[in-house]
């Protein structure tokens, strides 16, 4: 982004982030209560040591109070079809169609139109609380060399570029002047929210909270300082014995399971479950943190954490990535500072049990999979699409137990999850606020393809090389079968991203096509569109072949390990994800040739 393009998103963060905390009412003429109507209260069990800080409006249907307590100043705006029964209600406005039942104490909020609050101990709203704004995120590192002050709108693209030691000073400091007067702004609230249709029930204990719109907190254990972003159809949750501090939690984010949330900011639509810990980080839009703990992070958006794992002071930003049951990245400290980071790129799958240490960079292997139970040492990889799992030869000149890389392995061996993974991340982005994100098959990842494979392309003669013969495998070696398969894969993959590209910009008329044409000469020279259509039609149907065996080989080793494997696992014949992703790729074929 440019010093403009950040500028513009640091306004419009701070712009929405102050409109989720400014909860006012407008246009209400407010009276105090007659003798007649502190009578007609009383009757109904009502009390209040002071009626005269009692205030109404010309429609406030007093009959909903029953066995109240009024303290302070309270002004009533209620209409028809309100309960207000067995609470005390302190310092409070309350419009609209509003329940308040059992409370034992709602002290300092605005309760907006539909709203509820039911069963709880305390919801209280402290002045001089900044709800988590401001609160230090650690996106990357532990001891505060990339510490973000948070805002409840922060998006991932912004908060990576605000930490990556590439921007211009004043960018920095446009956004801390916006966090500070953010911060004294939200300090400055004499009341909290509780948004239109929102709800807090069954929760002990809520502390200075706002709530947007059909924003809900279910039988939560507490809630204390947060922001909850909400709006029609897209409030945030936090439910079944949670605690969140701190934090805030984005449109449509949820909370749940006995989870625990500080410090931090959930992205939109993201959900954090089953007891997972989740401190001083950005969790990205559409993630699913279940189990495990994050911390100190940057992750970006379409990561899966379903099990118990652990990723500390890791910056993931682009996203789309699995975490495996067991998966250690951050578990090497050096013994000595917490100071180091993991650089991760798009795409990444962590397997199972598999243990990284820091420091590391995979920035520049997007789609790359580390193997089951592999201990990775500190380094830097830039093959795309790698797998990094233990060695299947040994060579002289080799370190005992040295990884092995292969490069473009997930392409020409396991090109079936690649496909799987993309259909994934489409159908599961919800998020609307952020732009798309590239994934592991965009520009970007082609880019670094073609370095790696001019990388291989160079080096040859050997049985076996490491980093002095080819730079970017790291601590890893790579055999010379590895090497040719991986340009067959890193061909495989620019053919199918160059000629996808053309064909989705191959116009109507000669003109576009020729301009379309100049892009692929380097890869292509000489070809005309009709040529490249074909040349395309011959990719997807390579590609399917590669998809079908990927698949069955999976199914074929586990027939024969497994006696009933076959019964009670579908075959690639009936896997319905697999006829998907043949049918896109044969109907993308006859499209192609439909244009020749």
């Amino acid at each position: 982004m440019t010093h403009d393009d950040l500028l513009r998103l640091i306004e419009q963060c701070l712009r929405q982030a102050r409109q989720a905390v400014d909860p006012q009412l407008q246009g209400i003429r407010w009276r105090r209560l007659e003798d007649a109507e502190v009578s007609r209260l009383e009757s109904c069990g009502n009390s209040s040591p002071d009626w005269t800080g009692v205030a109404v409006s010309g429609r406030a249907a007093l009959e909903a109070a029953v066995d109240c307590r009024f303290e302070g100043t309270v002004r009533l705006d209620i209409v028809s079809g309100s309960l207000l029964r067995s609470s005390t209600i302190r310092d409070c406005d309350l419009s609209g169609l509003v329940s308040v039942d059992r409370v034992g104490m709602l002290r300092g909020f605005l309760v907006e139109d539909g709203a509820r609050i039911l069963f709880c101990h305390s919801v209280s709203h402290a002045a001089g609380s900044r709800a988590g704004t401001g609160v230090p995120l650690e996106l990357g590192c532990e001891t505060g060399e990339r510490r973000l002050r948070a805002v409840p709108t922060l998006r991932v693209d912004l908060a990576e570029a605000l930490t990556s030691g590439r921007i211009e000073p004043g960018v920095r400091a446009a956004y801390e002047a916006g966090v500070d007067d953010l911060a004294s702004f939200v300090e400055g609230m004499t009341k909290g929210r509780i948004g239109r249709n929102s709800s807090i029930t069954c929760t002990a204990l809520v502390d200075s909270v706002f709530l947007g719109e059909e924003c809900s907190i279910e039988a939560a254990c507490s809630v204390r300082d947060c922001i909850m972003l909400g709006g029609s159809g897209e409030g945030s949750r936090i439910a079944d014995g949670s605690i969140v501090t701190g934090s805030a939690l984005q449109w449509g984010a949820t909370v749940q399971g006995h989870a625990s949330v500080s410090d931090s900011i959930v992205g939109e639509r993201a959900l954090v479950e089953r007891g997972a810990r989740l401190s001083g980080s950005l969790l990205g839009p559409d993630c699913s943190q279940g189990c495990g703990e994050i911390a100190a992070s940057l992750i970006g958006p379409l990561v899966a954490a379903h099990h118990e794992s652990l990723l500390v002071a890791v910056r993931w930003p682009g996203g789309c990535g699995n975490v495996g049951y067991g998966a250690n990245m951050g578990s090497n400290h050096t013994s000595r500072l917490p100071d180091q980071e993991a650089s991760v790129g798009s795409g990444v799958f962590l397997g199972l049990g598999c243990s990284v240490k820091f420091p590391i960079s995979l920035e520049r292997a997007p789609g790359t999979v580390i193997a089951t139970g592999v201990v990775v040492p500190p380094q830097r990889l830039e093959f795309p699409f790698s797998l990094v799992t233990g060695p299947s030869s040994a060579g002289p000149g080799l370190e005992p137990g040295m990884l092995e890389i292969r490069p473009g392995w997930v392409i020409y061996g396991n090109l079936f999850a690649l496909l799987r993974n993309l259909r994934k991340y489409e159908e599961r982005r919800k998020a609307s606020r952020s732009p798309a994100p590239e994934g592991p098959a965009g520009a970007s990842a082609l880019g670094m393809v073609l370095e790696a494979r001019g990388r291989l392309r160079r080096a040859e003669g050997r049985e076996h090389y490491t980093a002095d013969q080819i730079p970017g495998i790291g601590a890893c070696f790579m055999t010379e079968r590895s090497r040719l398969r991986g340009i067959e894969g890193y061909d495989l993959f620019t053919a199918w991203i160059l000629l996808r590209d053309f064909v989705r910009r191959l116009g109507p008329g000669p003109g576009s096509a020729e301009a379309v044409t100049t892009d692929l000469g380097h890869e292509f020279p000489g070809r005309s569109p009709g040529e490249l259509l074909a040349i395309y039609g011959t990719t997807l149907k390579e590609m399917s072949a590669k998809v079908l065996e990927s698949r069955s080989r999976d199914f074929e080793r586990g027939s024969s390990i497994i006696d009933d494997y076959s019964s009670a696992h579908l075959s690639p014949g009936t896997d319905p994800v697999l006829r998907e992703i043949l049918r896109a790729l044969d109907e993308e074929a006859r499209s192609a040739a439909s244009l020749q």
